[in-house]
Parts: C-alpha cells; structure tokens; sequence
C-alpha cells in the first residue's frame, strides 16, 4: 500500500471517530494534552497488505519518531483488497483499540509494558511521574540515568535529558518550560 491509499483509509474512517483528527499515516486523539493516544497505518513489503498500530507516546518526551512501545497491532496485515475493509476496520478499532485509548491511567498502563531492556518504556514511566509530580519521579528517574549508556550517543542524549530533568526537580518552573519546549519539539519532528 501507498502512504496515499492508506491516508484515503483514514480519511474514510475518520467520520466515525469523533475527537480524532489525521496527519498523514496517523489517526489520533484531540486534544493531546501530554498523551498521543494514536492509531498508525504503516505500509508492508506486501504491496497490497498493510499494518494497524496502536499506540500512547507521550508528547512532553523530546522524539523524532513515533514509538510503538506503549501499544499494539491490531488484525496482524491488513489485505487491502477485502471487500468489507473499512467496516472491519472500524469494528477492530472500536473494540480493541479505543479501550486502550481511552484508559484514564496512563501510568499504569505504560508500567505494564515495563523491562529492564526497554529504555523508551522507562523513560515515559520517569518523565511521566516528573510530569505528575509523583514521588516516584526522584527514583525513577535514578533507575532511567543508571539504565542508559553514555558512550552510545542516542543514549547519551537520552541521559543529558533525565539529569538535567532531575537537577531541576526543585524548580517546577523550569520543569514545565522544558515539557513545553520538548512537546513543541516532538510534534514538530513528527509532523503533527
């Protein structure tokens, strides 16, 4: 599938979905409010076959790439050519996807997915309870700093990130200036 016949299959599904808009490969909820709560059409070596990801990122975590970490497919491929796609579709979506979606703890959501191996998971989980003011906020963000590796170099970014996060746990101020400017920065990065 082309990234133009899967944004046609979004634009035919988005009457139904009130509260979600589309940019591109991407059905997501409005208004964003720190959590990108989506649904991304990803095309397939398949030509005529493509792929329904779920997924919650938060937007406050410097990205330039959706993760898909927090979420899942749903239907396996998708075959373009069934006669009932879009029905299908919006009943999968319906059914599986939007009780995700629309979950209320996001926390314990994205802490459902957690393992020591999966450093985007642990980032969300810390910067989530900094963004809440958890108590939590001071230890995981301990566990993030001591997961990552300073000499791979997205890891280190990763890294600088959380310890300057920490250093300005005491100053909320400066904590909402730098959630603001990083979630500006990612819907940029993804285009939204």
């Amino acid at each position: 599938m082309t990234k133009k016949e899967l944004n046609g299959i979004i634009e035919k599904l988005l009457p139904n979905f009130p509260n979600f808009s589309s940019k591109g490969q991407l059905l997501f909820s409005q208004p964003v409010d720190g959590v990108l709560r989506g649904i991304f059409f990803d095309t397939s070596s398949n030509p005529r076959k493509f792929y329904v990801h779920v997924f919650i990122q938060l937007s406050f975590i410097p990205a330039s790439h959706f993760v898909f970490n927090t979420g899942f497919r749903i239907g396996g491929s998708w075959d373009a050519d069934v006669p009932n796609l879009i029905p299908e579709l919006e009943d999968k979506i319906k059914k599986e996807a939007m009780p995700f979606l629309q979950t209320k703890n996001v926390s314990e959501t994205i802490k459902s997915v957690r393992n020591d191996k999966d450093l985007y998971t642990q980032q969300a989980i810390a910067y989530l309870a900094v963004y809440q003011r958890d108590s939590s906020a001071v230890s995981e963000l301990d566990r993030l700093i001591s997961l990552l590796d300073s000499r791979i170099d997205w890891q280190k970014d990763m890294l600088d990130s959380a310890c300057a996060l920490k250093s300005d746990l005491k100053n909320p101020g400066e904590i909402r200036r730098k959630f603001l400017a990083w979630e500006k920065e990612t819907f940029k990065n993804l285009g939204i």
